[in-house]
Order: structure tokens, then C-alpha cells, then sequence
């Protein structure tokens, strides 16, 4: 593993936490760029052949035109001609519309999904993991599950609903110290947030650090005060007191 995910850096600030905290929604520009290399990547072949057609088509018209020079503007410039021109613009604008709504529900299925799930006790959150790789949506709950068992021994004390937050696309932007492209190589994906409502105070969590006997393990436990939540992200190795943080530094949750 790379020096950034496991190192800390001089302010003191656990350097996975900061890889996490880059992440930001993928803006309408960016979106835009990403749809358009997926696009290029997928369908470059049929783009090439269409360009040229067209190029080749003008070429052809112009050429085969019995109006030459300056007549051949005044005639495609004519009030009938700019008519029937803005009639095709707006054709191809709603044709060109319905393409990229297409390509971008194709480039929405490929991307690769992530899991940030936070467990509250009522509004008080106590214990978050963030980016967990999600195989599939339908597997939101069992990750969740599974990611609360990790951190505390037996299972937490989970009610039956959950609540979703909208699912947005995300991706790294590098600042600081921190290595980019730590999470999805830097390529945009699906963030998906879900709250878990406990059913009990949760006062300890597991304690996983620098502990080799399985019997042991089991037993170490990290005392979770009220004014703090547990916080275990990506790339999910170890847990300890590191992992404890202030409510002040509490992630946005649904």
C-alpha cells in the first residue's frame, strides 16, 4: 500500500480521512467532457464514418452546383433557404439531444458504484464508513450490515429501515499532499448514502490495531464517547484510535 493511504501528515491529519475528503460532485461541464470521451471510446468508428459522409455529401453539392460564385451564396442565403436551414438546426439539435441523453445513460451504467454508510443513534451519528466498493446497487443493505458487523463484535443494533440519500456522481480532485485517483483511479463514479437507525446506545467498537491473536481481538474494545463518532474509510485496513473523531468533523449524512 502507498505511503499517502497509511501515512499521517504533519498537521496531524490521518492521510486516508483527507483521500476521502477530496471527493467532490462531478460538475455539468465535467460531466459533459466524460460523456463525450465515453462517446469517442465507444462509438468512434460510426463518428469517423458519419463525419466523413456528411464532409463528402457537402463536397459533392457544392461541386454539382450549376450556381457558382457569389450566386451560389445568394441562393443558399435566400429567406426560403435560411428557413428550411433553422428547420434542419432544430431537427438535428432534438435528434443530437436525444443521442446525448442516450450516451449519457450508457456511460451512467458503466461506471463503478461506492457505498458511504453512516449509523445513528436518533440525530447523533456514531459510527461512519465511507466508500466502500458496492458490487450492486440491490447489495446496499447486506454491505451495510456487513461494514457495521466489522466495526463492532456480533452485529449492531440495527432497526429494520433505511434512510437514502439521492445518488449523485463523484470523483477525486487532488489537493495537498494527498495522492488523486486513490479511490476509482480518477474516473468519475456512483456514490451511494445510507443511514442506519441503531436501536441502542453504542458505547465501544472493535479495536483491530497491532492485535495478532483472534482471541484477543474479540476482546479489545475502543470506549466511544458521546461527543464522538467512529469513522472507518477507505481503504478499510485497520481500526484504532486514530478512527475516533469530534462531532465538529461529523460528514454530511442523510
Amino acid at each position: 500500500m502507498s505511503q499517502v493511504l497509511t501515512s499521517t501528515q504533519k498537521d496531524g491529519t490521518d492521510a486516508r480521512s483527507s483521500v476521502c475528503d477530496q471527493v467532490k460532485p462531478l460538475t455539468a461541464g465535467q460531466k459533459f467532457g466524460w460523456v463525450g470521451k465515453f462517446t469517442l471510446s465507444q462509438y468512434w468508428p460510426h463518428i469517423v464514418a458519419a463525419v466523413l459522409g456528411f464532409t463528402g455529401l457537402g463536397v459533392y453539392v457544392y461541386c454539382s452546383s450549376s450556381i457558382a460564385g457569389n450566386d451560389l451564396l445568394s441562393h443558399y442565403f435566400s429567406a426560403e433557404n435560411l428557413i428550411n436551414a433553422t428547420m434542419q438546426i432544430i431537427t438535428f439539435a432534438v435528434v443530437g439531444s436525444m443521442l446525448y441523453k442516450n450516451m449519457e445513460k450508457e456511460w451512467f451504467e458503466s461506471l463503478n458504484e461506492f457505498l458511504s454508510v453512516y449509523f445513528k443513534d436518533g440525530e447523533q451519528l456514531r459510527v461512519c464508513c465511507r466508500y466502500a466498493r458496492l458490487p450492486h446497487q440491490s447489495d446496499i443493505r447486506a454491505l451495510g450490515q456487513s461494514l457495521g458487523q466489522s466495526v463492532k463484535s456480533g452485529r449492531l443494533p440495527l432497526a429494520p429501515s433505511l434512510i437514502s440519500a439521492p445518488t449523485v456522481v463523484e470523483i477525486e480532485t487532488p489537493q495537498g499532499e494527498c495522492e488523486p485517483n486513490s479511490i476509482n483511479g480518477g474516473i468519475p463514479f456512483i456514490h451511494h448514502k445510507v443511514t442506519f437507525p441503531l436501536t441502542e446506545e453504542v458505547s465501544s467498537v472493535r479495536d483491530g490495531d497491532h492485535i495478532h491473536d483472534p482471541d484477543e481481538k474479540k476482546k479489545s474494545r475502543i470506549n466511544l464517547a458521546a461527543e464522538e463518532f467512529f469513522l472507518w474509510d477507505f481503504p478499510f485496513e485497520d481500526m484504532g484510535e486514530h478512527n475516533l473523531q469530534p462531532m465538529a468533523k461529523a460528514p454530511d449524512s442523510p
